[in-house]
C-alpha cells in the first residue's frame, strides 16, 4: 500500500499522481510535488488516524498545513478518489472532508 521514496521516505504510495514522475534511486517512482511534500519521513501510520482519534487528525493535518505542496496534494486525492488514494489525510483534509469537497464542485459544475 505504501512505496517508499528516497531515503525510505513515505509517498502516500500514489502511483498515478498528476505531474511528470521521476525515477529516483533503488528504482522508487513518485510525482515530483511528491519529493517536496511535508510528510516525507514521517511515519505513514499518522496520515491514517482512527475517526475518533482527534489528537492525532490533528497531528496530520498540522504536517500538511505546513507542506509546500498541499494543494497539489489535494489536487491529485480529488482527482484519484480510487482505492488508497481516498484514503486517511491528504492535502489537510480526510476522506470525509474530501467527498464534501468533490461533491460541491460537481454541485457547482452541473
Amino acid at each position: 500500500m505504501w512505496a517508499a521514496g528516497p531515503a525510505g521516505n513515505c509517498t502516500h504510495g500514489l502511483p498515478d499522481a498528476p505531474a511528470a514522475p521521476v525515477r529516483y534511486p533503488g528504482g522508487v517512482v513518485m510525482a515530483r510535488w511528491e519529493a517536496r511534500s511535508a510528510c516525507q519521513g514521517a511515519d505513514p501510520d499518522l496520515f491514517f488516524p482512527a475517526a475518533e482519534d482527534q489528537v492525532s487528525i490533528d497531528r496530520a493535518k498540522a504536517i500538511c498545513d505546513r507542506c509546500p505542496v498541499q494543494d497539489e496534494c489535494l489536487a491529485d486525492a480529488l482527482e484519484n478518489r480510487a482505492g488508497h488514494g481516498r484514503w486517511g489525510i491528504r492535502g489537510g483534509f480526510s476522506e470525509a472532508e474530501r467527498r464534501y469537497l468533490h461533491k460541491s464542485r460537481l454541485r457547482r459544475v452541473a
